[in-house]
């Protein structure tokens, strides 16, 4: 264990103004000036913050036998500003900033445990794979550094990046600032690992949400919880494959919008189910939740309302929504709850006018096959799958590996986990769940 002091660099000697090979001056939040030296200021005045670096994990990387693209091409690497937005603090605010490094995808999982342990370096990856899902759509042309070029097989990874600050700086407008210029840093004597040598006990898995006619994509959650949820799967349905819920509730975990389609009349456990799922999807901080009835089951409409104005005054906001409502918004993702005792003709007319707005397209309660049109299903009775869903999302939520990878690294504290029982305590389970429902807070 080091002490305070090596932790602070350990040498009171550090000359803050020279040390760096190039430094950033910036004025009301403008840059005024590069330079390699910042003698002519007074510091009289100034607090300097140290912050960690994913340069401090590359020679993790190549320990473990991954290749460095930047370094083996001679050049800086790759940043990005992207969509994710940072937590503000008085006049600090911005989007998170990213390094992106090109991975072999066979050594994914190499990379993500490598690195995840050098909590002082930034730790995991907040992104593997299609660089759209967070706001970067042109991987030649970085905001910052190089561009780097990728080797067949290879696939965009992307850790938190320390030029963040610089960009809260600058939108800050403050009168005075100096920071790094990007890619010129501190080096110091200190361990890259000094933040937490972490001995992971439980193995990360990375899983495939790569959507149809779309770039790789992928999740992470501990191997524990992976597991638990393909036995979760094994006790519904043996007709599924074999990482359908694990991939599903993962991809839905992530979603930013989810419409949940009633296809069919529901008992009163299927009710309970769906407002299992409500809160599930609540508790996984799905911005836009929607639910509504397709035309030919109104009769559920009031009772959808009631569960919508129950579930808002205690948890938040859930709309109820048209068909054409939920297609107006182009939701990520609709679940539609169907039975099999539903024609293929009315769930495939539902499904195609889905798929004319590129929504992803799950059905629970039966199995459903329909050509050129990407579908997930749960396939058993209808408030199994409910059920399995639900409870597949609450899983993943009390998992720090999935929940950190799903904010993208943004959270106040420690990660935001959230056991299977607080996140269902108001919520009744019906008697014929009892059972999933032991077997998943049992984990």
């Amino acid at each position: 264990m080091y002490d305070i002091k090596e932790i602070l660099l350990c040498d009171w000697t550090t000359q803050m103004s020279t040390d760096l090979p190039f430094y950033c001056v910036w004025r009301n939040g403008k840059l005024a000036e590069k330079t390699d030296s910042l003698l002519k200021y007074s510091w009289n005045s100034n607090v300097s913050f140290y912050l960690g670096c994913s340069f401090g994990f590359e020679r993790a990387l190549q320990d473990a036998g991954v290749p460095v693209r930047n370094i083996d091409q001679h050049c800086n690497v790759s940043m990005f500003k992207t969509n994710v937005a940072c937590h503000a603090v008085d006049l600090f605010h911005t989007n998170l900033v990213v390094s992106m490094r090109p991975i072999p995808r066979s050594l994914l999982k190499t990379s993500v445990e490598a690195t995840d342990r050098l909590i002082g370096a930034h730790g995991a990856p907040i992104h593997i794979g299609d660089p759209s899902e967070i706001g970067i759509y042109d991987l030649l042309n970085p905001d910052f550094g190089d561009a780097i070029d990728f080797e067949e097989g290879d696939v965009p990874v992307f850790w938190a990046c320390g030029v963040t600050a610089l960009e809260s700086i600058s939108k800050s407008g403050a009168d005075l600032a100096f920071t790094h210029s990007p890619g010129c840093m501190f080096v110091c004597d200190v361990p890259s690992d000094y933040g937490g040598k972490m001995d992971r006990t439980v193995p990360i898995e990375i899983v495939d949400v790569t959507a149809s006619d779309q770039s790789f994509s992928a999740s992470l959650v501990s191997l524990s919880i992976a597991e638990k949820i393909r036995q979760l799967q094994n006790q519904i349905s043996k007709s599924m494959y074999k990482n359908e819920l694990l991939t599903l509730s993962a991809v839905i975990s992530q979603s930013r919008s989810v419409a949940v389609l009633l296809h069919s009349s529901l008992s009163g456990d299927e009710v309970k189910g769906l407002k299992m799922l409500l809160h599930a999807l609540a508790c996984c901080k799905v911005e836009t939740i929607m639910v509504g009835v397709d035309a030919q089951y109104s009769h559920m409409q009031s009772d959808v309302e009631n569960i919508a104005l129950l579930f808002n005054e205690c948890h938040g906001s859930v709309s109820v929504a048209t068909v054409q409502q939920m297609l107006t918004e182009e939701c990520n993702h609709v679940i539609i709850v169907a039975n099999c005792t539903e024609s293929e003709q009315t769930l495939s007319e539902c499904c195609q006018m889905f798929k004319s707005v590129k929504c992803q397209i799950v059905v629970l309660g039966c199995h459903f096959s329909l050509v050129d049109v990407e579908l997930m299903n749960i396939d058993c009775s209808l408030v199994h799958a409910l059920g399995a869903l639900t409870l597949s999302l609450c899983l993943l939520q009390s998992c720090a590996v999935h929940v950190r990878y799903a904010v993208k690294g943004i959270c106040e504290g420690n990660v935001p986990v959230v056991s299977i029982s607080d996140q269902l305590s108001s919520v009744k389970i019906p008697e014929c769940l009892e059972d999933l429902w032991v077997f998943a807070v049992n984990s």
